[in-house]
C-alpha cells in the first residue's frame, strides 16, 4: 500500500524506501517461520515429501501471480497508452494513427533487437508520447498494485475457512491437533 501510494512519474529511490523496507521486513519475518508453522505437525517421516510440496505450491504460486499480475500490468500500459494518444490536444488528429502504429509496432518487438527505427514524429510530438508513456506505466503500476493487495486480502480472508485439522484416513493416529 505504501508503494503503491509512492508512485509518480517524478518518484525517486528515496519515495519508495520506506515501502520496500516495510515490504522487505514483513516478508523476512514471515517467510522464516512459514514452513516451520506449517511442518510442525507432520510426522517426521513425512516432513521431507511435505517440505517439497510447500515449495513447489510456493514456486507455482508465485509464478501464477507474477503472470496475473504481469498481465494487468501489460494491458493496463498498452490501454493507457492507447487512450492517452486518441485523447491527446498536442497531437494532431491526422499523426494519431502514425503514432498508434509506431506504438503497436514497438510494442509488438518489446524485448528484441527489431524495434522500429524509423523516426516519422516530430519531436514535440515524440515528447508528449513520452509523457503519455510514463503516465501510462504510474497507472499501470498503481493498478497492478491495487490488485495484489486484492487478491492478498482474499488469500486472507480464505485462510479463515480452511478446515482446522485433518485426518490421515489409512492412519487415524496421524490426526493433527487444533
Amino acid at each position: 500500500y505504501l508503494i503503491r501510494n509512492q508512485i509518480s512519474v517524478d518518484v525517486t529511490r528515496g519515495d519508495l524506501v520506506w515501502g520496500l523496507a516495510l515490504f522487505g521486513l514483513g516478508m523476512g519475518m514471515v517467510m522464516s517461520q512459514l514452513m516451520n508453522v506449517l511442518l510442525s505437525d507432520v510426522p517426521v517421516e513425512k516432513a521431507g515429501t511435505a517440505s517439497g510440496v510447500m515449495t513447489t505450491m510456493r514456486t507455482l504460486g508465485g509464478s501464477l501471480g507474477t503472470a496475473i499480475i504481469g498481465s494487468i500490468l501489460i494491458t493496463t500500459m498498452i490501454t493507457s497508452i492507447g487512450t492517452g494518444i486518441s485523447e491527446s490536444n498536442k497531437i494532431p488528429q491526422e499523426m494519431k494513427p502514425v503514432v498508434s502504429e509506431l506504438i503497436e509496432q514497438h510494442t509488438q518487438s518489446f524485448g528484441s533487437e527489431s524495434a522500429p527505427s524509423e523516426n516519422r514524429i516530430p519531436p514535440e510530438i515524440a515528447m508528449e508520447v513520452v509523457t503519455i508513456s510514463n503516465a501510462a506505466q504510474v497507472d499501470a503500476n498503481k493498478k497492478a498494485f491495487s490488485w495484489t493487495i486484492i487478491l492478498m486480502a482474499l488469500t486472507v480472508v480464505v485462510s479463515f475457512f480452511m478446515p482446522k485439522h485433518a485426518a490421515d484416513k489409512e492412519n487415524p493416529m496421524l490426526m493433527t491437533k487444533e
